[in-house]
């Protein structure tokens, strides 16, 4: 499972804000150009207790940032077994 967590340094806990987002599935070159690649991910808010899936052009934090700020996610249910796998892959 490709995996990364951060935190923004946003105060919404002592701790910060904390997120873990993992990609689902395989990545998919985009037809009209070649070099880029969608990948789907899910993402934890860890601290403010939200989950989401955005496709993006890759896994990092400054895209998964820019579209769960702007509210460009599915709200999506976790099971615990998947959060479990996710927090494991980025211990």
């Amino acid at each position: 499972m490709k995996a990364i967590k951060f935190n923004t340094g946003r105060s919404y806990t002592p701790e910060g804000q904390v997120i873990v987002a993992y990609q689902v599935g395989e990545s998919e070159k985009d037809e009209d150009f070649p070099e880029v690649e969608w990948v789907v991910v899910r993402f934890l808010d860890l601290s403010r207790m939200v989950s989401g899936e955005i496709t993006t052009m890759g896994l990092t934090e400054s895209n998964i940032m820019g579209l769960y700020d702007a509210g460009h996610y599915r709200n999506v249910f976790i099971s615990d077994q998947e959060k479990a796998e996710a927090l494991a892959a980025v211990a």
